[in-house]
């Protein structure tokens, strides 16, 4: 269906705005039954298995509920700083995420926070602290590395932050044991403000009772200050760079994830020890704790 006319007159027998509003509608409605109004779906089955009261789950909702309303003002800044469509897709997968936690809901606590996709059940904290270069493209600069190891800039200090939360899911006999939200953020080789957002599973191989290690990948959404304003830099396109979305930084969505291996100090504490896949032919590596939450 095409519509030849002015946007901008609402007079017009085919006003743009209108169809909006017509979907905008539906798009309301739909989401409205399954995530609004869907909680009452759960509530006999809740009160059955669980013991819960109708009064403890149906305010799980209403949690949600004010918290969405607390969050209005920071939504909108975010849809008008980086659009409707980006805001959107993100969205999508947050909600999924809620949806998937609360197939695994054991305890009223993590109902609350399931409803606004926050459960869970290890709170992981490690310090970025080290990069390995294993290209000479990725060391074009390297002896401008402001702290590089080495003369070429193969090895550098690039200090930062990862925190992330795993939620057990416990799949194919406790193989694909838990789902992870990770944010991190960085100096990178050239001292550039960097960071990335990462969402996927984790797949866990225990090899005694104090070793195991983890491994995932997952969506990941990556950035750093752009390197266009250093001297000697040549863009080859691999980096996105957008006049309107994150100005003066470079981005890429992409498929990452990372290797742990854990220390197993008690069933509270973990000591982890990371090696995260970097771009391009990069490694960072990082150390800190698992703890259970």
């Amino acid at each position: 269906m095409k519509f030849h006319t002015d946007i901008n007159k609402e007079n017009s027998k085919n006003y743009y705005g209108w169809v909006l509003a017509l979907f905008g509608n539906l798009v309301i409605a739909v989401t409205t039954i399954s995530s609004f109004q869907g909680t009452g779906f759960f509530l006999k089955a809740f009160e059955e298995q669980k013991n819960w009261s109708r009064t403890m789950i149906s305010g799980a909702s209403a949690f949600a509920r004010a918290e969405s309303a607390l969050l209005g003002p920071i939504e909108g800044f975010l849809l008008e700083k980086f659009g409707v469509r980006r805001i959107m897709v993100i969205g999508n997968f947050i909600a999924a995420f809620g949806f998937v936690l609360m197939a695994y809901t054991d305890s009223i606590i993590q109902l609350f926070f399931a409803q606004k996709n926050m459960a869970a059940d290890f709170l992981g904290i490690e310090f970025i602290h080290y990069t390995r270069h294993f290209s000479k493209k990725s060391v074009e600069l390297g002896k401008d590395y402001p702290r590089k190891l080495d003369h070429d800039g193969l090895n550098v200090l690039t200090p930062g932050i990862e925190i992330y939360v795993d939620q057990e899911v416990k799949i194919m006999n406790d193989f694909f044991k838990h789902i992870r939200w990770t944010f991190g953020h960085y100096l990178d080789s050239m001292n550039s403000k960097s960071g990335y957002l990462h969402f996927g599973p984790r797949f866990s191989y225990t090899i005694d009772e104090q070793f195991q290690t983890m491994f995932g990948l997952g969506p990941t959404f990556y950035f750093r200050e752009s390197w266009n304003r250093f001297e000697g830099y040549e863009d080859d396109g691999f980096f996105q760079e957008s006049s309107s979305f994150m100005k003066g930084y470079q981005y890429k969505f992409l498929a990452g994830g990372d290797i742990d291996f854990h220390y197993i100090y008690s069933e509270e504490l973990q000591i982890v020890w990371s090696v995260i896949p970097g771009l391009p032919d990069v490694i960072n590596h990082a150390t800190g704790i698992r703890l259970k939450w």
